[in-house]
């Protein structure tokens, strides 16, 4: 908990710090923007390693992640910002009563193309929950998130496909995972 709280302290600090930075190289700088989405997620995988190195992975149904973002513009065309999404629960293809969810908090960095096409990327940290089935009385803690893709606005609205991991961490005592999820998602959102 306390690596969490340290991370959300520096994140802050950056994007109080970028915002500052670009007020005080844009004179007339416009104003962010918030972004309020839905990703489908399909499926993925979900990687284990354990501490001598053997590595296991399992397929993950689809699911939806809803996220909130605020992005503001930097220079030319580069933006940047900071969001939250939520994974609702999803589970194992190969055990239904298994299901787990990462939130990831993270910095956003946009940079616009023509047509109004965009490359985006992600970098932060997220917490991992799971029911009990998934648990097995073990701890769970988060880790590193990243993600990119493109997207395209289409006036208030827009469409991305994004590549993104989300890392965490399982241990019962006697033996210890460290877990990696990827995923595709197709991701829908409204500006204002």
């Amino acid at each position: 908990m306390k690596k969490l709280s340290i991370f959300i302290l520096v994140l802050s600090l950056m994007l109080i710090s970028g915002s500052a930075l670009a007020d005080s190289h844009m004179n007339m700088m416009e104003k962010g923007t918030w972004n309020l989405g839905i990703d489908y997620d399909m499926g993925g995988t979900l990687d284990s390693t354990n501490q001598s190195g053997m590595e296991n992975d399992w397929d993950v149904n689809s699911g939806f992640t809803i996220n909130g973002e605020y992005v503001i513009p930097y220079r030319d065309k580069i933006s940047i910002g900071g969001g939250l999404g939520y994974q609702l629960s999803r589970s194992l293809s190969e055990d239904e009563s298994s299901e787990f969810n990462f939130t990831p908090l993270y910095g956003i960095f946009k940079y616009d193309m023509e047509e109004e096409a965009y490359v985006i990327g992600h970098l932060g940290y997220n917490m991992l929950s799971a029911n009990d089935e998934f648990k097995s009385n073990a701890e769970l803690s988060g880790g590193l998130y990243y993600a990119a893709g493109f997207g395209i606005g289409m006036e208030q609205y827009n469409g991305e496909i994004i590549y993104s991991v989300n890392n965490g961490g399982w241990d019962d005592g006697t033996d210890k995972l460290d877990l990696s999820y990827s995923k595709l998602s197709l991701s829908f959102g409204y500006e204002f």
